[in-house]
C-alpha cells in the first residue's frame, strides 16, 4: 500500500510539473505587430456612395416602383452601422433580415436558359428556340436587364464588403443571369445579320465580366467573374465556329475580350487582403471573449481552465497575418510557380499547425488549431484563374487561325502549367488543353478546354 501512495504521489507530481510547465509556456500573450494593427484599420473606400454600381447589384431585387440605388444604399448603411457596432462591443450583431416590401423575385426562365454542363453548344441551344421565344424571355427580364445597364453606366464599381464572418453579400444570381441575357441579344442579333451590332454587344458584357474581375474585393465576386469570364469566351468561340466570318471583320474589336488575364490587375491580390482582414477581425475580438465562446460551452472547469491559458489571442491575430501573406504568394504567382508555392505552404503548416504533442510543447495551442483549420485551399481558386487564362489563349488562337489562314497543325501552345505543347488531333482539329480545376462552364464540369481549328 505504501508503494501504491508513492506512486500515486509520484505521478501527481509529474502531472503537476508537466500543468505548470504548459501554464509557464503558455503564459502571457504577443503585441500586435504594426502591420497587424495597420490591416485591422479598415475603412469603408472614399467613392462607397458616389455613382457606384455595387449599390444597385445590392439592390437589384427591388421592385420595379423602388430605386435599387436607394434601396442598395440603405443595405450598405446597415452593414458598416453592423461593422461599427462589432468595433465596440467586440460582437457582430446579426445580420437584419431582407425587407420583404424591397424584394421582388425575377421570373425563374431556367428552363429556356442554357446549362453550361449539359448542353454541347449554347448557341444552338438558343437559336434551336426561335427567335419570337428570345425575344420574349428578354422583354419579361427588362426590369433585370435595365438595372444590369445602370450597373454598367455608373461612373464607379466599388465592393464594399466589411470584414465580418456574417458580411451580408448581394444576389450574385441576377447580375449572373443579367450577363446571360446579354449573350443571349448577341447571339440573337448575329442570327439576323446585325453582325456589327451583336458583336460589340459581345464585347461590351465581356468587358464588364473583367471590370468585376479587376475591381472585386471579395473572393466570392472574384469567382463570380471568373465563371462570367467563362461564359463570355465559350459562347464567342462557339460563335467563330458558326459565324467565322466575324473573326475575320472584327478581329481588331474582339482582341481585348481575348487579353490574357495574367496582369497584376487581374490578380486575387484584394480578394485574399479581404479575406485576411476577415480572420484577423475575428481573432482580434477573442481576446474580449469567453472561454466558452472559443472553446465551447459543453467543456469541464479543468478543460476550460487549460484552453483559457492555452490560447493567446494577439499571438493567433498574429500568425493570421502571416499566414495570410503567406497565401498572398499564390496571388501574384504565374502558373508555373504554383507548384513551389503549394509546398511552401504546406511545409509552413506543417511546421507550425501541426496536430501531435507539440499543442503541448509549443505556445498557444488554441491559437494554432484556429489557424490551422481557419484557411481553405486558395490555391483551387487561383487555378481556377489560370485555366480561364489557358483557354482564353486557345480561343484566340482559334481567332488567329481564322484571321490569317494558319494551317493549325503547325501552330504551337503551351501549356501555362508545364509549358509543354497543348495536345492537338490533326483528324478532329481539336486543340485541347486540361485544366487543374473543375469549370462551371464547361459540360460535365470539366476541367478539359477544347476549340476546333479546322
Amino acid at each position: 500500500m505504501r508503494y501504491l501512495f508513492k506512486t500515486i504521489k509520484i505521478i501527481a507530481l509529474i502531472c503537476g510539473l508537466l500543468l505548470l510547465t504548459f501554464v509557464i509556456i503558455n503564459w502571457g500573450d504577443e503585441e500586435l505587430k504594426p502591420e497587424v494593427l495597420q490591416a485591422l484599420d479598415w475603412k469603408a473606400p472614399h467613392n462607397a456612395f458616389e455613382d457606384n454600381g455595387y449599390l444597385i447589384l445590392l439592390g437589384i431585387e427591388a421592385p420595379a416602383e423602388m430605386s435599387a440605388t436607394q434601396v442598395g444604399t440603405r443595405m450598405l448603411k446597415a452593414e458598416l452601422a453592423r461593422y461599427v457596432s462589432m468595433q465596440k462591443n467586440h460582437k457582430e450583431t446579426p445580420a437584419p433580415e431582407p425587407n420583404p416590401a424591397e424584394v421582388d423575385d425575377y421570373i425563374d426562365w431556367k428552363d429556356n436558359r442554357c446549362d453550361y454542363q449539359k448542353q454541347e453548344n449554347c448557341v444552338d441551344f438558343y437559336l434551336q428556340q426561335g427567335a419570337d421565344k428570345l425575344v420574349i424571355m428578354l422583354v419579361a427580364q427588362d426590369r433585370l436587364t435595365t438595372r444590369f445597364e445602370a450597373i454598367k453606366q455608373s461612373k464607379n464599381f466599388a465592393e464594399v464588403m466589411p470584414p465580418m464572418l456574417s458580411a451580408q453579400f448581394p444576389k450574385f444570381s441576377p447580375l449572373v443571369n443579367a450577363s446571360e441575357l446579354e449573350r443571349i441579344q448577341a447571339i440573337l442579333d448575329m442570327s439576323e445579320g446585325k453582325m456589327e451590332q451583336g458583336v460589340t454587344r459581345l464585347i461590351e458584357n465581356s468587358a464588364f465580366s473583367r471590370k468585376l474581375l479587376r475591381e472585386s474585393n471579395s473572393l466570392v465576386l472574384h469567382m463570380v467573374a471568373v465563371a462570367m469570364m467563362q461564359r463570355d469566351t465559350r459562347v464567342l468561340s462557339e460563335l467563330m465556329v458558326k459565324y467565322p466570318k466575324i473573326a475575320m471583320q472584327y478581329a481588331t474589336q474582339l482582341a481585348p475580350v481575348l487579353a490574357p488575364i495574367s496582369a497584376p490587375e487581374y490578380s486575387f491580390k484584394k480578394a485574399f487582403k479581404a479575406e485576411g482582414n476577415m480572420v484577423l477581425q475575428t481573432w482580434s475580438h477573442l481576446k474580449y471573449a469567453s472561454v466558452a465562446e472559443f472553446a465551447g460551452p459543453n467543456l469541464n472547469v479543468f478543460k476550460r481552465f487549460l484552453s483559457s491559458i492555452g490560447f493567446s489571442p494577439q499571438a493567433t491575430t498574429n500568425d493570421a497575418y502571416d499566414l495570410a501573406m503567406l497565401n498572398a504568394k499564390l496571388a501574384e504567382a504565374n502558373a508555373t510557380q504554383l507548384n513551389a508555392i503549394k509546398a511552401e505552404i504546406e511545409e509552413r503548416y506543417a511546421d507550425t499547425f501541426q496536430m501531435d504533442y507539440t499543442l503541448f510543447t509549443k505556445k498557444n495551442p488554441v491559437g494554432r488549431i484556429l489557424n490551422a483549420v481557419a484557411v481553405p485551399e486558395y490555391a483551387n481558386y487561383v487555378e481556377r484563374q489560370h485555366d480561364l487564362d489557358g483557354y482564353i489563349s486557345i480561343v484566340k488562337l482559334q481567332l488567329n487561325v481564322l484571321v490569317d489562314g494558319l494551317e493549325a497543325d503547325k501552330v504551337a501552345l503551351r501549356d501555362p502549367y508545364t509549358q509543354k505543347l497543348m495536345q492537338f488531333d490533326h483528324d478532329s482539329g481539336l486543340l485541347t488543353f486540361t485544366g487543374r480545376q473543375p469549370a462551371s462552364a464547361n459540360v460535365n464540369k470539366s476541367n478539359i478546354y477544347q476549340v476546333k481549328l479546322h
